[in-house]
């Protein structure tokens, strides 16, 4: 019989965030990029979607004769219908598949039906598969005013602001063709798209100046004076003038920006809210990584072993007598490490470690489990040293999680051996939380993803490995739709840099 956390293997999920601690430092993101998810990519999908919005809710008051309705079915079939024009119009302006086709919906999953397009010169709308756009999108275009939560019969609502962009494309779109398919589907051809797809694809808004003129200042001034509509536009405006300023000097991606605020604030060189907003989003983000990291060689070890307690983990660690990899030799640090002190190990890490760059998860992932404990302690350790005087000082806020408790272990712990200190964190930093985390959400209903499970001190694996990672960030996002408003350039390798119209927005946040 299989046991209840191993049935079932295919439907097993990879368990993004096996020890329960990316929740914490995704919201304090979230808080500052005013409702941007990590899969809301491109910001005309915003005023499309609410267009289509309301010009459906439009077309079911006339043929209901007024009277408010909702039709599940054929508001699925039109996203459906209106992201296949999206994608079609979005690859008949950018043929070459380059910077501007990033993030748009559907590529793969209607790649039988462009193709079909390419060879017949037309197709008739599918209309079943795909849909995706409302869940993906309606979370940003609540928080900048463009919907809301619908009332009765109506999941949703067109705002004021909402209803000024569905009129702005009401009257560029006017007879199109391919907003007529959108409603009402039919045959979409060559001709028509090669006369509109201006109209929608997300590359040429600019085609449509007075919708953007409008989504810039959707994006920029509160559409409402309530208190919690004015703090998310207060923290996604200087998340933005943050950012910016450091666009107007160089080329940078999101990861840049982020470990350049975390950077600023260990060299205590930070001086606003936002920057050490960021830098305590970058601090959390290094610390779960190295959990993870620790958490993987807990796994691999006892896979190895086939079972064994956190003593039989640690000892098979001290036992390996290989040559450190010189991603880890590199750091100089003690050369009997784990019998070392904590105090010898810690003195060996400079204060400046990882600042500049830091290890990258590709490169951490091929270590050996000895080599990943260690390089997790190098990065606890380093991470504690450059943030220790901004957590006791209130520039970044305790707040009881998994790295205030991580900390702890390690200061009560100096004089103590890197032995026993990795059995601290193994216990109380990886097995406690991913234990907990997992048969909670097990006992919820959602599927198992285990790595482990005891009996008495025994941890028998389940084996699936960990794959250690860092959260994705939604300042990416945040700065790809500040480039399909004209206000950064794309200049490859995720990087932007800024255009003469963000210089002037700049100059007036």
């Amino acid at each position: 019989m299989d046991t209840f956390w191993n049935a079932g293997e295919r439907d097993q999920i990879k368990g993004l965030d096996i020890l329960g601690v990316r929740q914490l430092d995704q919201s304090l993101e979230r808080s500052w990029v005013a409702g941007i998810t990590t899969i809301s990519f491109r910001a005309r999908y915003l005023t499309i979607l609410t267009w289509a919005l309301a010009a459906f809710f439009n077309k079911e008051l006339e043929e209901s004769g007024g009277e408010a309705r909702f039709d599940y079915d054929r508001f699925r079939n039109l996203r459906r219908r209106m992201e296949f024009v999206i994608l079609a119009s979005t690859r008949h302006t950018d043929p070459q598949n380059d910077l501007g086709f990033y993030g748009i919906l559907g590529p793969n999953l209607f790649s039988d039906e462009i193709n079909e397009f390419d060879r017949q010169g037309s197709l008739a709308l599918p209309e079943h598969k795909g849909g995706a756009s409302y869940g993906t999108y309606v979370m940003p275009c609540r928080s900048f005013g463009l919907l809301k939560t619908g009332e009765g019969e109506l999941p949703i609502n067109i705002t004021p602001r909402g209803r000024e962009i569905y009129e702005a494309r009401q009257a560029a779109t006017g007879d199109s063709m391919l907003a007529r398919l959108i409603l009402e589907g039919g045959v979409l051809s060559k001709e028509a798209l090669a006369r509109e797809a201006g109209l929608f694809s997300v590359n040429t808004i600019a085609d449509v100046p007075v919708e953007l003129d409008i989504l810039l200042r959707t994006f920029s001034t509160p559409y409402s004076d309530r208190d919690d509509v004015v703090v998310t536009y207060r923290r996604f405006l200087a998340t933005t003038r943050w950012a910016f300023g450091i666009l107007d000097q160089q080329a940078a991606s999101s990861y840049d920006l982020i470990r350049l605020a975390y950077r600023s604030a260990s060299l205590r060189n930070a001086k606003t809210e936002v920057e050490f907003a960021w830098a305590e989003y970058e601090l959390r983000r290094r610390v779960h990584f190295a959990l993870e990291l620790l958490l993987s060689a807990v796994t691999e070890t006892l896979m190895g072993l086939t079972e064994g307690t956190v003593e039989a983990v640690v000892s098979e660690w001290e036992n390996e007598d290989e040559p450190l990899a010189p991603l880890v030799s590199d750091f100089g640090l003690p050369e009997d490490s784990t019998r070392s002190t904590l105090e010898a190990f810690d003195r060996a890490i400079e204060h400046d470690l990882f600042l500049e760059s830091m290890v990258t998860t590709s490169s951490a992932r091929s270590l050996q489990a000895k080599e990943k404990a260690l390089l997790s302690l190098t990065m606890l350790l380093a991470t504690r040293k450059q943030t220790q005087d901004l957590l006791k000082g209130g520039s970044i806020r305790e707040r009881g999680s998994l790295m205030e408790r991580t900390f702890r272990i390690l200061e009560e712990n100096v004089q103590n051996p890197v032995s026993k200190v990795l059995k601290s964190l193994i216990v109380y930093g990886v097995v406690e939380p991913h234990l907990s985390n997992t048969l909670r959400k097990m006992g919820q209903g959602q599927k198992c993803s285990l790595r482990f499970y005891p009996e008495g001190s025994v941890l028998k694996p389940t084996g699936t490995p960990v794959a250690a990672g860092f959260s994705g960030d939604r300042l990416g996002n945040v700065l790809g739709m500040w480039a399909d408003l004209e206000c950064l350039n794309r200049v490859g390798g995720g990087r932007y840099t800024l255009s003469d119209r963000g210089r002037a927005l700049l100059g007036e946040l």
